[in-house]
């Protein structure tokens, strides 16, 4: 498929990541981009590759140190350079993105011979963080411009060879002939609503259960598809006159999980709920595999998680194998399942192959934040051999906070506070207000200590956070509440209730409680 922007890049963590992100910021942009993690492996260049930079208008070529490094040592086996050269050969737009500490050589004699053309391209410097970067002067550079979000809003059908109208009608005329595949047609024009209130056919429950009805008592192939249809409407409640039910849809789809691999997965799920039957293990495993025999990708991992849920670890990993390159979730429960060392007996976490599968659901550019979370917790607390590296746990902590994981903003505060790359108070303040604002009441035990700070010193806003960790239950909480009640630090001094919390901090652990404790015992004694 020909994609107007070719994203070019070396597969070394900063590369993947900067395209990732940025591939997802033009493609919510309206702009057509070919990014594809999935090919970015040693090897021959594949014809593929080659068409895309062929068709491309724009060739937006990352430029990491190591890639640099690599262009001019001329190695042998290197994508990126197969991709420029074509792209250069072929007229393209090419457009260099430098990141972080990358210089173009002044010289071009230093580049290989087929690549000096490179250092007289005009190229951008790129910066983290990445909502810092010059993306409009890359807007401004590009020949390709975005296709407008409402171009198609209101379109129903584009192809002048292939009229849904006219097909609306020949499926009418042949339906009212019992012809059983007309029908089933006419029957997903109404279940789907295909046509859409210009012409008339909104989608109508009613009118397709009215032949879905007719076909499930028929003796034909489309008989069971129609089950199937049937199923979901009382799934979702919208079987005409019928209340909702779990129990009847499971019953449709079970008739037809031998056709559709959607009614075996269906049936499975509803099973592994309990949802309209008895929870039957053996029967949900069968109807699981049955989906997944007849192709059902979404089956693998609704399988794998099944088996996640009840301990059977080594079936998961099996599972999640099979579906990793088409689910970035699944390569991320993989690396979950080496981060906790489930796939041992004893347990055994092997942080090295966790962080592979994480760096591959990253490359996938489809990854939640949870991804970057974890990955960066494996550099923030390592175990065993793997290396403690705070800067590379920032670095995801920055990427997994930015896309609102909390946990994440939790940490980054820590680091920012405590200075385990940089101490930055005002830093620590921004992440630790994300995340207690999202109900992490640690952070917000931090924010009391932060706001104490001499250069953001505002008792008023460290008396506010206090209360709230020490209303949450926080041991460290309710001691920091105890003592501003006490002192009337960014409050009315009131003892009672400062005697409440200290005592309540006291039971929970916190020993130097005691102390004000005291205090305000000898104070009522005089």
């Amino acid at each position: 498929m020909s994609k107007d922007i070719f994203i070019s890049y070396k597969n070394d963590g900063e590369g993947n990541n900067f395209a990732a992100r940025l591939c997802s910021d033009l493609e919510k942009l309206g702009y057509d981009v070919y990014y594809n993690p999935n090919e970015q492996h040693a090897g021959s260049f594949p014809d593929r590759l080659k068409n895309a930079v062929k068709s491309c208008k724009d060739f937006l070529l990352v430029l990491t140190r190591p890639c640099l490094e690599q262009l001019m040592r001329h190695d042998k086996i290197d994508w990126v350079r197969e991709e420029l050269i074509l792209a250069y050969e072929n007229g393209k737009n090419i457009i260099p993105l430098l990141m972080s500490g990358v210089t173009m050589p002044k010289d071009k004699e230093e580049m290989p011979e087929d690549l000096q053309f490179l250092p007289d391209k005009d190229s951008i410097n790129m910066v983290e963080p990445y909502d810092k970067s010059p993306l409009s002067l890359l807007f401004e550079w590009m020949s390709t411009k975005p296709i407008k979000k409402d171009l198609y809003k209101d379109a129903y059908n584009t192809n002048s060879k292939r009229q849904l109208a006219e097909d609306f009608e020949k499926a009418m005329a042949s339906s009212e002939q019992n012809d059983f595949k007309a029908m089933y047609e006419l029957a997903t024009f109404y279940f789907y609503g295909l046509l859409g209130s210009e012409e008339g056919c909104e989608r109508s429950y009613v009118d397709a259960y009215k032949i879905l009805e007719k076909l499930i008592n028929k003796d034909s192939i489309y008989s069971e598809s129609a089950e199937s249809m049937v199923a979901e409407m009382y799934y979702h409640g919208v079987m005409p006159r019928q209340a909702q039910s779990y129990a009847i849809a499971l019953e449709h789809h079970e008739k037809a999980k031998s056709v559709s691999g959607f009614s075996a997965r269906e049936a499975a799920y509803l099973k592994s709920r309990g949802c309209g039957c008895e929870f039957d293990y053996d029967s949900i495993v069968e109807y699981y595999s049955n989906a997944i025999e007849q192709g059902d990708n979404v089956a693998i991992v609704g399988l794998a998680k099944f088996y996640l849920s009840y301990g059977k670890y080594k079936e998961a990993a099996d599972l999640y194998r099979k579906a990793s390159g088409i689910w970035p979730e699944a390569e991320f429960q993989l690396g979950m399942l080496y981060r906790n060392g489930v796939l041992e007996n004893p347990p055994k976490p092997d942080f090295f192959k966790a962080a592979f599968y994480f760096q591959h659901a990253i490359s996938s550019g489809r990854c939640s934040a949870e991804v970057y979370h974890e990955l960066g917790r494996l550099y923030f607390t390592p175990v065993g051999d793997f290396p403690k590296d705070f800067k590379e746990a920032e670095k995801n902590f920055l990427i997994a906070a930015d896309m609102g994981n909390k946990e994440a903003q939790y940490k980054l505060g820590l680091m920012y506070e405590y200075g385990y790359t940089k101490k930055d108070i005002s830093k620590a303040i921004h992440y630790h207000k994300l995340a207690a604002d999202r109900g992490v009441s640690f952070s917000a035990y931090h924010l009391a200590l932060l706001y104490q700070e001499p250069e953001c010193k505002n008792f008023q806003e460290a008396f506010r956070y206090a209360e709230i960790a020490a209303k949450k239950g926080v041991m460290e909480g309710e001691f920091i509440f105890g003592v501003f009640l006490y002192y009337g630090r960014g409050c009315v001094a009131d003892e009672n209730r400062a005697y409440k919390y200290l005592k309540r901090a006291k039971e929970h652990g916190i020993y130097a409680a005691k102390i004000f404790l005291e205090k305000i015992a000898d104070t009522n004694e005089n």
